[in-house]
């Protein structure tokens, strides 16, 4: 039975957080906000936490029936991201079959919260893609994490190209992203085919961004900077055609976080930005992790064909015609005849 988090499941969430598996490979965290417990609580008692947290606890064949699943809610869009499920799939033999049920379960729930989408994030090719795969998540995109530890220098060069995002900058952000993105990707991560909607992802959670402008103050660069537990994320997007000033971008980007000597910066590259990898190698990052980005819809759009209004006689009582004192007469009169 897959019950939602509560006070009676808290010594079995403890016990199960030592076999959970984190469904980011790449995410950074302090003690509290990875302990799948410390998150469970809080999103029992702050309703509007933005996490949810679902436990299995039944007894089939005499065999105990243990584990949980927990999502958060994706800033700014109508999306759940699972973080983790446990147990973990190598500690125990029906462990698939628990993730399953776990991962129907969470789709059942979300969609019962309006929610339209389920992202998870794990490494390529392995017995976790491939549960998932078998409930109906689909990989949309592929990427590798970068990382830079806060001890290496950085040689910047002079940015005349980049300066600070303005609020009418985001227009252009999301064309953009419209450009650069395939379009399985948009419409996964909701951005609409005119470049409209959630935009790149660290758009809406971004502590600060930097753009890089070409001819006629064009935006054929952005870089944003957010802050993650013990680490800073680092997101770039870079035109095709722009290669010439994407170092100064991410010096510029590097540049404007603070406590850079005690904290690491992740940079994720996804599959189809090949020549964003070239500029993290020259400024100091090196390959960490490679993951695959998944997607599952909880509701379908259906198109409703529309009907047409057509216009029709209407039918109403009304008087018979019939014929006149005079008419009867003349026909009289010509059969005497």
């Amino acid at each position: 039975m897959i019950t939602p988090f509560g006070l009676r499941h808290t010594f079995l969430v403890r016990d199960l957080a030592a076999s959970c598996t984190v469904l980011d490979p790449a995410a950074p965290g302090d003690s509290s906000s990875a302990n799948p417990l410390h998150q469970a609580l809080r999103g029992y008692f702050v309703r509007q936490s933005g996490t949810f947290t679902y436990v299995l606890h039944a007894v089939d064949g005499g065999v105990p029936w243990q584990g949980f699943v927990q999502a958060r809610g994706e800033h700014g869009a109508n999306a759940w991201r699972v973080v983790c499920l446990a147990p973990k799939i190598q500690d125990q033999p029906h462990a698939p079959t628990l993730w399953y049920r776990l991962l129907l379960h969470l789709c059942i729930a979300a969609g019962e919260h309006h929610i339209q989408k389920l992202f998870a994030c794990v490494e390529p090719d392995g017995a976790e893609e491939q549960v998932l795969r078998q409930a109906s998540f689909a990989v949309y995109c592929r990427d590798s994490v970068w990382l830079r530890s806060g001890d290496r220098p950085l040689q910047c060069t002079v940015a005349e190209r980049v300066r600070a995002a303005r609020a009418q900058d985001q227009w252009d952000i999301q064309r953009l992203y419209a450009r650069v993105a395939p379009r399985l990707v948009r419409e996964a991560e909701g951005s609409g085919e005119n470049g409209t909607g959630r935009g790149p992802p660290g758009l809406l959670e971004a502590e600060a961004e930097f753009v890089l402008t070409g001819r006629q103050d064009e935006v054929t660069g952005w870089a944003a900077v957010s802050s993650a537990g013990s680490a800073y994320w680092l997101r770039l997007m870079l035109s095709p055609d722009e290669r010439e000033g994407a170092a100064e971008l991410v010096c510029c980007a590097l540049g404007g976080i603070p406590d850079k000597s005690d904290r690491k910066v992740l940079c994720a590259v996804r599959d189809y930005e090949g020549g964003v990898a070239t500029v993290l190698g020259q400024c100091g990052f090196e390959p960490l992790v490679e993951r695959s980005l998944l997607v599952k819809h909880t509701t379908v759009q259906v198109s409703e064909t529309r009907r047409r209004v057509v216009p029709a006689l209407e039918k109403r009582a009304g008087a018979v015609p019939t014929a006149s004192q005079s008419q009867v007469a003349r026909a009289v009169l010509e059969r005497v005849r």
